[in-house]
C-alpha cells in the first residue's frame, strides 16, 4: 500500500512539469507585449520548471518503481522545453548563452542516468512464461499481454526486442529532439553567436510550440 501511495505522488511530480509549462504559456500570453515583465515571468517559470525536473529525476532514479516509459517521456519533453525557455531568454537579454550551454550539458548527463534507469525497471517488470512454440509476454507496468511466436529464437531475445521497439516507438522522438536543441546549443557556444539561434522563438512562438502530449503506453 505504501508503494503504491508513494508511485501515485511521484507519478504527480511528472505531471508537474506540464503544469508549469502551461502556465509559463499562460504568462507569456498575457505579457507578450511587456518585456519588463515578460522577463521576470520567464526568470520565475524556467527556474521552477528546472527544480522540478530535478525533483522527478532524482526520484526515478532513487526509486525504481517510478523509473517509467512515462515519465521518462515527461522529463524529457519539460527538458527540451526549459532549453528553449534559455534561449528565449538569451534573447531577451537576461541570461547568457554559456549559461544555457550548462544546463544542457546537466540535462544530458541525466539523461543518460535516466534512460538506462527506465530500461533496467522496464526489463524487471516483463514475465515471458514458454508454451510451446509461443511465448506469452506480459508488461506488468501496463498490465497488458501479448502472445509471441517464436519457433527460432530464445525468450532473452524476445525481451530485448520488444525493449528496442517500445523505446523507438515511445521514446526516440522526444530524445532526438532534445539531442538536437542540445547540439544546436553546442554549436553555438563554438561560434559565439547569441544571435539566430537555431530559429529560437519569440515569447509566443514559444507558447504555441507542442508540449508535453503524454505518449500511449
Amino acid at each position: 500500500m505504501e508503494n503504491a501511495i508513494c508511485k501515485v505522488v511521484n507519478e504527480e511530480k511528472a505531471q508537474e512539469i506540464c503544469n508549469i509549462i502551461d502556465a509559463y504559456i499562460d504568462r507569456c500570453k498575457i505579457f507578450a507585449s511587456n518585456k519588463e515583465k515578460l522577463c521576470e515571468e520567464a526568470q520565475i517559470y524556467e527556474r521552477d520548471l528546472f527544480n522540478q525536473l530535478k525533483r522527478v529525476s532524482n526520484a526515478m532514479l532513487h526509486n525504481p518503481q517510478i523509473a517509467t516509459v512515462t515519465n521518462f517521456y515527461l522529463w524529457l519533453e519539460g527538458a527540451s522545453y526549459n532549453l528553449k525557455m534559455l534561449l528565449q531568454m538569451v534573447l531577451l537579454g537576461v541570461r547568457d548563452l554559456n549559461e544555457v550551454h550548462m544546463t544542457a550539458k546537466i540535462h544530458s548527463s541525466t539523461m543518460s542516468k535516466l534512460g538506462s534507469a527506465v530500461r533496467n525497471q522496464k526489463s524487471l517488470v516483463i514475465k515471458l512464461i514458454p508454451h510451446g512454440l509461443c511465448t506469452k509476454l506480459t508488461d506488468k507496468e501496463v498490465g497488458q499481454s501479448v502472445w509471441v511466436f517464436h519457433p527460432c529464437i530464445n525468450s532473452g531475445e524476445i525481451k530485448t526486442k520488444y525493449l528496442g521497439l517500445l523505446f523507438d516507438d515511445q521514446i526516440k522522438n522526444a530524445e532526438e529532439g532534445f539531442k538536437s536543441i542540445v547540439a544546436s546549443i553546442e554549436q553555438k557556444c563554438r561560434a559565439g553567436n547569441v544571435g539566430n539561434l537555431a530559429g529560437e522563438h519569440s515569447p509566443l512562438e514559444l507558447a504555441s510550440t507542442p508540449h508535453c502530449s503524454t505518449p500511449t503506453i
